[in-house]
């Protein structure tokens, strides 16, 4: 008997209740079987729909049946497009604009009639990486009645965001910005103590600030906290230990990424192990534990690394797990696919590096701002000799339009500048590698190692003046950053280190003038070393201004002085050159005489030494219990130098004495007998040699 709409509705909502979505969408199409308007139905099918990640039949559903309740599912329809990565749409849903993520202002509150979608839009401008935008909506939402430690969690998760992401390389914000980021999160985490007892997801968040902030043991202190916490919550609500493993997966796998930063190595496999070797649902959570898997096995267990990394890869690619990917921040698939790329090209194989060349290849387009797959692909090319292939893509490195919408930062172009230099000087083109090293106007070109490199290069070919000129362009450099930024660790740093370099070089050649002006700043920047600094200028000052130098040797101090009442300046003075280091030479000469005519008895005593054996030096990863094979196993058995052919019969019958017979002694005449067993046993051996050969012809 079929079951009227009213059972059916009532059934739906224990299952909504029970969050058993896959069965209320099969009662929702029972409902709308009956009855194919209902509103509450078609409603609550929606909801499923989206629950078990069907965003393609949700859509459809809200273009057809639904498209009359356009505006009263708005929300819907945001959330669909959130998920599906479509953040522009899902943005301009919300808040009444097209192209929100290229507008520098968020929409004011005021402009929304349901929280929930001021939250969404918060989520939407996260993912889409304009944490500024979701700070501000986080922070007016901490003001209202929504609950504090969801708030509070979300706006801890955008403060952390932008800080771990500074350490990419794609990345264009000043690292400053990230630092006040970073910041903000320590004030907001101190503000909520409290949470880190009663939540385990603020207490997951806090341990990624402190990873951003390189602290590696309280973070993982607070991750240990974190599980404990989600233990006990899992078990309160009486979850299943299935349930439990899956909530408790993302905590592991950062607790063992923790132990692999800090070098311990075997507790980070076993921790990805655990998560790995049971069942997990969230795909999302195996592919990163995947990942960091390849990377703590470096070289090692290459096989093991490629069979997972090529089963994360296919999930990746399958239009039937596209969440996961969008899911995934960009510097996590990057990461995924680099390190992909990377164990294709250790397996070494033909067919393997040739698929690791056409990834990488696929890697240019779609991380274009990223340099690590240019220099996958450039170091590909060397190593089979072709160099200009290897400078064509070098040099193509920022020019490839793909669907990253940022441009290479600075850092990044260095990188590929400083490979691309490296390639000219082995090939002794210098003066290209210089052109390539100086065409850069980014801090990276004024760094010490890059600097010395370019003076080293012009020294190279004479040109001492060319040197000097470029040492100053950095020492300017260095110093104007420094003056518009006082505060700046890293300017002072590189301004203290250019100032002696710069300094030395000017001595050298002899621009005391120059040199004198870079030591009177340094004295006044750099307070630690000011003698040193002083007593350098000092003999700079000896030769431009000597009457400077006697002022500012007035101003160092006393110098303690010599007592001369036991010299004998007349004596001193009256003796020739070269007398004073002769006369201490014989001194020492007739010194060490005396005290070999004392040690001569204990040298006859000493015993001579030993020579301490040197320890045998090991190929790395020798392992002594290992068996070699036997180097002559693929000799014949016959041919190997252990070989020894089985005794026959007369060779049996000799070494005991011959037949029986011959045996017998007569013991009066000990001479006789033996000469009669001799005679007898040398020819029962031919007696045995023969009748051999006779039954070998037999057999024939």
């Amino acid at each position: 008997m079929a079951s009227t709409a009213e059972q059916l509705f009532k059934q739906l909502e224990e299952q909504l209740e029970e969050k058993e979505y896959v069965s209320a969408s099969k009662t929702c199409e029972s409902i709308l079987a009956q009855k194919s308007d209902d509103k509450e139905a078609l409603l609550c099918k929606l909801v499923c729909l989206l629950h078990t990640s069907k965003f393609e039949e949700a859509e459809s559903l809200l273009d057809s049946d639904l498209k009359g309740f356009k505006d009263e599912l708005v929300y819907e329809r945001a959330y669909l497009y959130y998920r599906t990565a479509r953040l522009d749409e899902a943005a301009a849903l919300l808040n009444g604009k097209r192209n929100i993520l290229n507008d520098e202002e968020v929409g004011k509150l005021e402009s929304f009639n349901n929280v929930k979608e001021v939250v969404l839009l918060a989520q939407i401008f996260y993912r889409a990486g304009k944490f500024d935008d979701a700070i501000d909506i986080y922070r007016k939402l901490a003001r209202g009645s929504l609950s504090p430690e969801e708030v509070n969690c979300n706006l801890l998760a955008a403060y952390v965001a932008p800080a771990i992401r500074s350490t990419d390389i794609g990345m264009t914000m000043p690292s400053t910005h990230f630092q006040s980021f970073l910041e903000a999160g320590r004030a907001l985490l101190t503000s909520n103590k409290s949470l880190l007892e009663t939540s385990y997801d603020f207490c997951y968040n806090a341990a990624a600030l402190e990873i951003a902030g390189k602290d590696y043991t309280t973070s993982g202190k607070l991750l240990q906290k974190a599980q404990e916490l989600c233990a006990a919550h899992c078990k309160a609500e009486e979850w299943s230990e299935e349930d439990t493993r899956n909530e408790s997966a993302i905590l592991r796998v950062q607790a063992a990424f923790i132990e692999h930063i800090l070098g311990q190595e075997k507790q980070a496999m076993e921790g990805y192990d655990g998560v790995l070797h049971g069942t997990l649902s969230d795909r999302l959570v195996s592919a990163i534990a995947s990942n960091n898997v390849s990377v703590v096995h470096d070289d090692h267990n290459l096989f093991d690394s490629c069979k997972k990394l090529e089963r994360n890869q296919g999930i990746l690619d399958s239009a039937e797990h596209k969440e996961i990917l969008d899911k995934l921040t960009p510097s996590q698939r990057h990461s995924i696919m680099y390190n992909y790329a990377l164990v294709l090209l250790k397996m070494g194989s033909k067919e393997k590096v040739k698929q690791a060349e056409e990834f990488c290849k696929r890697m240019t387009t779609a991380f274009p701002a990223s340099p690590f797959p240019f220099l996958l692909l450039g170091s590909m090319y060397l190593r089979r000799g072709q160099v200009s292939e290897a400078v064509e893509i070098l040099r193509g490195f920022g020019k490839v339009e793909g669907q990253g919408k940022e441009e290479p930062n600075p850092p990044a172009k260095a990188v590929v500048r400083l490979a691309l230099s490296q390639i000219r000087y082995q090939q002794k083109n210098y003066e290209e590698a210089l052109s390539i090293l100086q065409s850069g106007e980014d801090d990276i070109a004024f760094f010490p190692a890059v600097v010395g490199a370019v003076v080293f290069l012009y020294s190279r070919n004479g040109n001492a003046a060319d040197s000097y000129a470029y040492l100053e362009k950095a020492l300017g450099f260095w110093l104007k950053k420094y003056a518009d930024d006082g505060q700046d660790p890293v300017a002072k740093e590189m301004s203290i280190t250019m100032l002696e370099v710069t300094s030395t070089y000017a001595t050298r050649l002899g621009k005391y003038d120059k040199a004198a002006s870079f030591l009177k700043k340094l004295i006044a920047l750099d307070a630690s070393k000011k003698k040193k600094y002083m007593l350098s200028l000092l003999i700079v000052l000896a030769h431009i201004d000597p009457a400077e130098a006697v002022q500012l040797e007035g101003t160092m101090g006393n110098v303690p002085q010599i007592s001369t009442a036991e010299v004998d300046v007349a004596a001193l003075e009256a003796l020739p050159i070269g007398v004073l280091s002769q006369q201490k030479a014989v001194a020492e000469v007739e010194e060490k005489a005396e005290k070999g005519k004392e040690s001569d008895v204990q040298k006859i005593e000493k015993k001579p030494r030993k020579k301490k054996k040197q320890k045998k030096k090991l190929p790395k990863n020798y392992d002594p219990n290992f068996v070699h094979p036997d180097p002559e196993r693929w000799k014949p058995l016959r041919d190997r130098s252990y070989y020894r052919r089985k005794r026959g019969r007369g060779a049996k019958e000799k070494a005991r004495g011959g037949h029986q017979g011959a045996a017998v002694m007569d013991e009066s005449s000990g001479a006789a007998a033996a000469s009669a067993s001799q005679a007898t046993s040398s020819t029962a051996a031919v007696g045995a040699k023969g009748g051999a050969g006779n039954k070998r012809k037999g057999r024939r």
